[in-house]
C-alpha cells in the first residue's frame, strides 16, 4: 500500500479505476480503513459500477460510521451494475439496523431476498428474523426506561 500510495502521489502510477481499486484494496488488506477510504471514494466517483460505492459503504460500516455506510450502500444500489446486489442490500440492512431504523432494515433485507439466489433468500430471511428480535428487545428496553423515569419522577426531591 505504501508503494502504490507513493506512486499515485508522485504521478508515477496513473490515477485510474484499476489503480485506485488496487490502492484501496491494499489498505483494506492491511485493515487500514481510514487510508482506504479516500481512494475508495475517488474510485466511486469515476466508476460506472455501484461496486465502488459498495466498497465505500463497507469501509464506513467497519469504521462504525453507520450513517455514511447506509448512504454509500444506497448510492451503490442506485448506481446499479452491482456484482452482488443482494449482499449490498444486506449490508444496507445491517447499517440501518445499527441506526435503529427497523423499517428501513426490513425493507432492505426483503429486497436482498428478492435480488438473490436461494442461499441469499435464506440469509435475508434469517436476517429479517434477527431484525424483528432486535426491534422487540429495543422496544422492551425503551419501555423499561420510560417506566423507570416515570417511577422516579413521582418521588419528591431528597434535598430541600
Amino acid at each position: 500500500s505504501k508503494i502504490i500510495e507513493e506512486g499515485l502521489q508522485s504521478n508515477i502510477i496513473e490515477v485510474n479505476e484499476d489503480n485506485l481499486q488496487i490502492a484501496s484494496q491494499m489498505y483494506l488488506i492491511a485493515s487500514d480503513y481510514a487510508n482506504a477510504l479516500p481512494h475508495a471514494l475517488e474510485l466511486a466517483e469515476i466508476s460506472d459500477s455501484g461496486d465502488a460505492w459498495d466498497s465505500v459503504g463497507y469501509i464506513h460500516y467497519v469504521m462504525a460510521n453507520y450513517d455514511d455506510a447506509a448512504e454509500a450502500f444506497r448510492a451503490a444500489v442506485d448506481k446499479g451494475n452491482l456484482s452482488e446486489r443482494s449482499d449490498t442490500l444486506i449490508f444496507l440492512a445491517r447499517a440501518l439496523l445499527e441506526l435503529d431504523d427497523f423499517d428501513g432494515a426490513r425493507s432492505a433485507a426483503r429486497q436482498a431476498a428478492d435480488a438473490g439466489d436461494a442461499d441469499d433468500r435464506q440469509s435475508a430471511n434469517q436476517y429479517l428474523t434477527f431484525i424483528e428480535s432486535t426491534e422487540q428487545r429495543f422496544n422492551i428496553i425503551e419501555q423499561r426506561k420510560q417506566e423507570s423515569i416515570d417511577f422516579y419522577e413521582s418521588y419528591p426531591p431528597l434535598l430541600n
